[in-house]
């Protein structure tokens, strides 16, 4: 586990859950994620756009880091979103 990278908080609410902000803490500095950096890997409709009801195996993926953030801490970062963060569909968007 690397201790480098830490979960500060995550403030994205429902119905658009995946529009928050994200804070990751860096060598103790926190560091604040660009807006709508988030992305859920999991489908919440299908293809009539008909809600999913049971969707849980999808995780979140980081697709936009800060400029400048560590390469070898990117796959870290999206694990501790994972280890901290619900999952499930985001709720907003289709």
């Amino acid at each position: 586990m690397n201790e480098r990278l830490k979960f500060k908080s995550y403030d994205g609410l429902s119905p658009n859950f995946c529009w928050g902000k994200l804070i990751l803490n860096l060598d103790g500095l926190d560091i604040t994620f660009p807006e709508h950096c988030l992305y859920f890997d999991g489908v919440c409709f299908d293809d009539n756009y008909n809600k999913i009801e049971k969707n849980d195996k999808g995780k979140w993926v980081i697709t936009d880091f800060p400029e400048n953030f560590p390469k070898e801490l990117k796959e870290r970062a999206n694990e501790l979103v994972n280890e901290n963060m619900e999952w499930g569909c985001c709720g907003g968007c289709i």
